[in-house]
């Protein structure tokens, strides 16, 4: 993790430049290019760690509890990832932060994450 280091690092340095302040003209134009350098760094190293994101597909169902009018939310492949909002819209974002902090904690713990084991099918049945 010597990146996020790296960043930490950058971050700090670029906000602690904040209210110095220098009497030599020559100094503070120096000073101003190696934060703007730093700046510049750190907004590289975010690019680069989105290019670097991986994209993870599970299924999420949503149903409407018949009697409060909530939407339930949840992926039946994580225990305990459930979500229940007043508007589908919003279960559906929170489904969506909740799955990602779930997955986020399964790679932090080094754990594999579960296979989805879920078929869904639609079945016509005639009567």
């Amino acid at each position: 993790h010597s990146a996020s280091r790296f960043a930490m690092t950058a971050s700090f340095a670029f906000s602690s430049s904040y209210g110095l302040r220098f009497n030599d003209g020559k100094k503070q134009r120096q000073e101003k290019k190696y934060y703007f350098f730093v700046y510049c760094a750190r907004i590289n190293w975010i690019k680069n760690r989105q290019k670097m994101a991986k994209e993870y597909s599970y299924t999420v169902l949503i149903e409407r509890d018949a009697e409060s009018g909530d939407y339930i939310a949840y992926a039946p492949a994580f225990d305990g990832c459930v979500v229940q909002m007043k508007r589908y819209e919003e279960a559906l974002a929170e489904i969506k932060e909740v799955l990602k902090d779930f997955i986020q904690d399964y790679l932090h713990d080094g754990d594999e994450l579960p296979k989805e084991e879920l078929t869904i099918k639609n079945l016509r049945i005639s009567i």
